[in-house]
């Protein structure tokens, strides 16, 4: 039986929990079934190379118009000659007007690829390339969209209301982040689905055991929470919540794994609330896992999460979590029994907590006895998205 083909459209492929979990589905899925074309923009991301050693990789680029008419005039398609002409030209009106608008036309005088797929996919739903890359220059019998979380769907309602319904199906992460994209698109209730982000175990643990740099020695309580350093993570809330449990008597060491526009406020609040002693910025690590491993209590910081990919990687390791609610954390963490959630995404919130597992060794403990008998699986995930194309 020949395999079926798949083209997933994806964005720079950076250093981060959305590129990771899609490495951890590729590793996953049955390639002796299934046969994966992954388009990019540009070969720029950090992680690119680690994608070409799982799949075919190409360039999914906007091409001289010059190129566009001689494709469509190849294959005699008169009428899509005229379209083309018809976007472009579109895309140069609302050029320097509005730019989303112009660089939707201009995707769209793309000519549609050759090659046929059973399935296309369009990772990253909040991004306008990848959703009218799929949509409009794919021939696929099937075509998906995926929500990653909550954050940006309100700013991109005016595309979705535009474009979301031509997929058939729409997998979300979690049943928060299902909630909120449904309350938005209440048409495509029907074509949503929880899929949540699937993990390797065996490669997490075998990566934590590599002694990338030993945290291991240093003095106090270690604490670890790796994610881009943006807004919606809420890392510029830890020079505050060092300070607060350092005023509290307790030796910390606080590692922060990850890069991104935050990084310069969060070091001026780390000066500010002198705490270059407890407070490390450790910047974006291929490998986070060893300093997960080592560290005795996992923090997530969150103000919103599609899923918690972190938490879960953190999970695995069974290390003792304190984490804000981020409107999803409660489909992971039982609080009190597997881990602690604060109520409120504020520095003394999560002090508090932090505090709580310090003062108590036992509950660490408990936490850790109970993660070591859950079990992560991602064959029940993988199944929903094979059902697309029995």
């Amino acid at each position: 039986m020949p395999k079926k083909k798949i083209a997933f459209f994806l964005s720079d492929f950076i250093i981060g929990g959305l590129e990771k979990s899609f490495l951890d589905f590729l590793d996953i899925i049955d390639r002796d079934r299934y046969e994966i074309t992954v388009f990019l923009p540009n070969e720029d991301g950090a992680w690119v190379g680690r994608l070409r050693e799982k799949c075919e990789v190409r360039i999914f680029e906007i091409m001289a118009f010059k190129t566009v008419l001689m494709t469509e005039l190849k294959a005699l398609h008169f009428l899509g000659v005229l379209k083309r002409l018809f976007f472009r030209i579109l895309s140069r009106y609302h050029y320097g007007r509005n730019y989303r608008k112009s660089r939707e036309y201009l995707v769209r005088s793309m000519p549609v690829m050759k090659e046929k797929y059973d399935c296309a996919v369009a990772y990253q739903i909040l991004n306008l390339d990848c959703v009218i890359g799929c949509l409009c220059c794919t021939d696929a019998v099937v075509k998906v969209g995926w929500v990653h979380g909550n954050y940006g769907l309100d700013e991109r309602e005016k595309i979705g209301k535009r474009w979301y319904h031509k997929f058939d199906k729409v997998f979300c992460v979690s049943k928060s982040a299902q909630d909120y994209f449904v309350a938005r698109y209440n048409a495509l209730s029907h074509k949503s689905e929880v899929l949540h982000n699937v993990i390797n175990p065996d490669r997490i643990q075998n990566l934590s055991e590599l002694k990338i740099q030993d945290i291991s020695e240093d003095s106090g309580i270690k604490l670890v929470t790796v994610g881009r350093l943006s807004k919606e993570k809420g890392q510029n809330m830890v020079p505050q919540i060092a300070y607060l449990l350092r005023n509290d008597g307790y030796d910390i060491k606080w590692y922060l794994i990850g890069d991104g526009s935050l990084r310069e406020i969060i070091e001026n609040e780390i000066k500010t609330y002198k705490v270059e002693d407890s407070v490390f910025l450790l910047g974006s690590k291929d490998n986070p896992y060893p300093y997960i491993q080592q560290c005795d209590i996992y923090v997530q910081t969150s103000y919103t999460e599609g899923w918690g990919l972190t938490v879960s990687e953190a999970k695995i390791l069974c290390k003792p979590i304190v984490t804000t609610d981020a409107g999803v954390m409660s489909e992971q963490i039982q609080s009190g029994v597997n881990g602690i959630i604060v109520p409120d995404a504020t520095p003394e919130a999560l002090a508090a907590g932090i505090e709580q597992l310090i003062l108590f060794p036992q509950l660490r403990n408990d936490f850790e006895t109970r993660l070591a008998y859950e079990k992560t699986s991602a064959s029940e995930e993988i199944q929903k998205f094979y059902a697309l194309m029995s």
